[in-house]
């Protein structure tokens, strides 16, 4: 079975039409019907990716082959134009490349968020936006745990796993600065609250003097967290 046919089967299978997927995945709908009619043999790792993901399942499942039972095969006939198929070292090149621009797309992922959390970190945002970048930052990581972690890895030579391991420590140490920057501000907040609403004058001012503590004291931390630099080749925890 060839990759459009592969296609095709898993398209069917999921009573998805061609016009769906072809949306789904940014494509033509006479470029997805030429992939999978065969007409394009050897279709580039993009355009495969996409169809992969429209279809919601794995890369792998659409390039590996099935393997034949011995003595089952059949010979084309002479002059017959047998249908067009993968061979084991181009499937492995396709996954090589898929495994890299998944971890491309983690190092992206990375350097966006380390910007985003740089500027909640030194301007004076509300709690609401660092609320969102908390919530929207710790989701996406745990997902990546629960359903992209060990099928990664799993198909990672050990150069990959190597650049994987780095991005994955850049996330976990952004985790362990996001979540303590998320609650000073959530504590700072309530106490300027507390703050505004009360009216002794005494009290007003030490509860003053510890809304600037709190806010020095997250100052010198993000200060000390900077000196740190990832280790190269650590596993992330």
């Amino acid at each position: 079975m060839n990759i459009g046919q592969r296609i095709k089967a898993a398209r069917t299978a999921q009573g998805l039409s061609q016009e769906e997927i072809a949306r789904r995945s940014g494509m033509s709908l006479k470029g997805m019907s030429y992939i999978e009619r065969g007409h394009i043999e050897d279709p580039h790792i993009s355009s495969v990716s996409r169809i992969a993901d429209a279809l919601g399942i794995s890369l792998s499942e659409l390039v590996e082959e099935e393997p034949v039972a011995a003595g089952k095969a059949e010979a084309p006939e002479e002059g017959a134009a047998g249908p067009a198929r993968i061979t084991k070292a181009k499937r492995k090149h396709i996954q090589s490349a898929a495994v890299d621009v998944d971890i491309m797309g983690l190092y992206r992922w990375a350097d966006e968020a380390e910007r985003q959390f740089e500027t909640l970190d030194r301007e004076d945002y509300e709690l609401k936006d660092v609320r969102s970048f908390h919530t929207s930052f710790i989701d996406r990581l745990r997902n990546y745990q629960r359903y992209t972690y060990k099928p990664l890895r799993d198909q990672c030579e050990p150069d990959q796993l190597e650049n994987l391991e780095r991005v994955e420590k850049r996330l976990m140490d952004l985790r362990d600065k996001v979540l303590p920057l998320f609650q000073d501000r959530r504590i700072i907040k309530r106490l300027e609250d507390k703050l505004n609403r009360e009216l002794d004058p005494k009290k007003r001012a030490e509860l003053d003097e510890l809304v600037q503590d709190l806010a020095q004291d997250r100052e010198h931390q993000a200060a000390g967290i900077e000196e740190m630099s990832p280790t190269v080749g650590e596993s992330a925890g």
